[in-house]
């Protein structure tokens, strides 16, 4: 019976298989085979579920006089030493790449200027991009990444009949993603983003309750699931990022974005992070964890005010649902729009170079909030090519509906003011 069960799983189930007879984490097993700790997670639950099997030592008292242990390893470190080499020879062709590459076409991998739910118009069943959006590619040569062209609500004012219904989602973005492949003179796709809080924020995409109601349920195990569903969606729609607001802690029941909260309990909140990622981390697309921090502390409950908190509270409260995520495996982490004591987290190097890169260890993207550096920038009261500047040096690395904010990162490396390879 073990033995027909065993002929039944994939080759990667065979190896993390191997491993855990070995005595491996699944930390250790997702470094040494390439993948992602959440994947990892989700195919051992799925073994031990097909065997029957509770614990790991049950497991493996089990499985392994099944196992040719050898010949497993040897597999897997011949596989290992191809994936070194395939990541040696990907790396290289990427810093080849960036040689190659304009100072424009660099920004234009940085600066989200046209928005998604503005790129294109419909005509029945067919589409057409916008002279915006063909503008945009021929002046810089590229496109980073575009987020929202599936939103459709009153600000966007796209609906059923004038946005991207169910049926065109894969249409449009094979549209979209070959005209910039066809007329840009670097070929790197664009990344796409869409909202993702409860549900993917689009025409026909399942509607989740919020996370006030989600926190409610105590029950992180089950937005595991649902977050899953999200990520499955996300993929099948040829999208890639989804926003998702996980990381602010309810202090104010005044604010107008507590809906979007899962407690005012950030052990509680950092639980439900951390299985959000993990369950949405199970499908081929990147999460992209909000507001990073101290957005639900904000003064008189009024949104995207200062926030006055000392570092104790900031470190016990704030960013204990941030670590929680990036241990998780999020890819990337918006920043918010507040201040904290005084200093806008757009351009606080403390919070997003030394917290989050060297205490947390985050290695993904981070990214700012639609129009922040704009907004920061006018906040401190600097010159757009200066400030723009020094946003990028506080670490934001790729800018969100900026209306050409990180654009001004052209004059301000002709001026030595920023550092741009």
């Amino acid at each position: 019976m073990i033995e027909s069960m065993l002929s039944s799983i994939d080759l990667n189930d065979l190896k993390i298989i191997g491993m855990l007879i070995r005595g491996k984490t699944a930390l250790e097993i997702a470094d040494s085979l390439f993948m992602s700790l959440s994947f990892v997670k989700h195919k051992m639950s799925n073994i031990y579920r097909l065997l029957d099997v509770k614990r790991k030592k049950d497991f493996i008292d089990t499985v392994k006089p099944y196992i040719n242990l050898k010949y497993l390893d040897d597999y897997i470190k011949e596989e290992r030493r191809n994936k070194v080499q395939f990541m040696n020879n990907y790396t290289q062709q990427i810093q080849n790449l960036l040689k190659e590459m304009t100072l424009r076409e660099k920004l234009a991998q940085m600066s989200q200027t046209v928005a998604g739910y503005r790129c294109f118009e419909r005509n029945g069943e067919e589409f057409a991009l916008k002279d915006e959006f063909k503008n945009f590619i021929r002046d810089y040569g590229a496109m980073g990444a575009i987020s929202n062209f599936l939103r459709a609500d009153g600000f966007t004012q796209h609906n059923w009949g004038t946005g991207i219904e169910p049926r065109h989602r894969v249409k449009f973005a094979n549209m979209m993603q070959k005209y910039i492949l066809d007329n840009a003179r670097v070929k790197i796709p664009v990344l796409v983003e869409v909202e993702a809080n409860h549900g993917v924020h689009a025409l026909g995409s399942t509607v989740f309750p919020t996370n006030l109601c989600i926190g409610s349920s105590f029950n992180p195990g089950l937005y595991s699931e649902m977050m899953d569903t999200v990520g499955k969606e996300i993929e099948l729609s040829a999208n890639h990022i989804g926003f998702v607001t996980m990381l602010d802690v309810a202090r104010d029941p005044r604010w107008g974005r507590t809906e979007e909260l899962f407690s005012e309990d950030p052990y509680l909140i950092s639980e439900f992070a951390k299985a959000g990622v993990e369950g949405f981390k199970k499908n081929n697309a990147l999460i992209c964890c909000k507001h990073y921090c101290a957005a639900g502390d904000c003064f008189g409950g009024m949104n995207t005010e200062e926030v006055n908190v000392g570092i104790r509270e900031l470190h016990d409260i704030h960013l204990p649902p941030t670590e929680k995520a990036v241990k998780a495996g999020a890819d990337i982490i918006m920043a918010a729009y507040n201040t904290v004591d005084g200093v806008p987290c757009h351009i606080n190097s403390y919070l997003l170079r030394d917290v989050l890169r060297k205490q947390m260890g985050f290695k993904g993207i981070t990214l700012s909030d639609g129009w922040a550096v704009s907004r920061v920038i006018e906040q401190m009261g600097q010159d757009p090519v200066t400030g723009a500047a020094n946003v990028l040096k506080a670490g934001i690395d790729l800018s969100l509906a900026d209306a050409g904010a990180y654009l001004k990162l052209e004059a301000a490396a002709e001026e030595g003011l920023a550092d741009i390879k």
